[in-house]
């Protein structure tokens, strides 16, 4: 898929049950193995196919930059990507649903708000120092170009580029990086 079957040296613990009645699901990297610890609480995150795509998402930024989501910016690129990923799955899957708004059966409902990936939020202007929020900003500009560049050829930019992820990185160098790997 996409020409990268060789990212993942490593295997991927998963444990579908680790953090009990929380509503919240994790990707750990730094570790003996990289792990996903999905929750139980409100929607049950190991049946949602969008909490496992976005949790895939950090475990594949990590595949390709390890030990390098340090910073506010980097940390809001890296919620942006695995976002970004689900919305496009979503996409896929349910062209007829609110696909903006991820996760739909976890999210967006009484157990918590979700996210959105389409945003007006322009870079730097509407940074605000938190996470969540900024990376809408990423997610948005990730969902602009698949929508002009198609989802496979964005998913393979998105990830050549992320190889070039560092400690402290901000959003413009991460378009840099994505930018070169179309014309460098």
């Amino acid at each position: 898929m996409l020409g990268f079957s060789s990212l993942f040296n490593d295997q991927l613990q998963i444990d579908v049950h680790a953090l009990n009645d929380a509503d919240n699901s994790i990707f750990i990297g730094v570790s003996a193995l990289p792990r996903i610890l999905f929750d139980d609480g409100g929607v049950d995150d190991a049946e949602d196919t969008q909490v496992i795509v976005h949790e895939l998402g950090h475990a594949l930024i990590y595949a390709s930059s390890p030990d390098s989501n340090v910073g506010l910016e980097r940390n809001a690129i890296n919620e942006g990507v695995g976002n970004s990923l689900t919305t496009s799955y979503t996409r896929i899957l349910k062209p007829s649903s609110n696909w903006a708004n991820v996760p739909s059966c976890d999210g967006h409902n009484e157990f918590w708000n979700g996210r959105v990936v389409i945003s007006n939020k322009k870079y730097p202007d509407d940074l605000s120092a938190k996470l969540y929020q900024d990376a809408e900003i990423w997610s948005s500009s990730i969902m602009e170009v698949e929508i002009g560049l198609g989802r496979d050829l964005t998913h393979k930019i998105l990830i050549e580029s992320s190889f070039f992820y560092h400690e402290l990185m901000v959003m413009v160098q991460a378009v840099n990086y994505f930018y070169c790997q179309i014309v460098c």
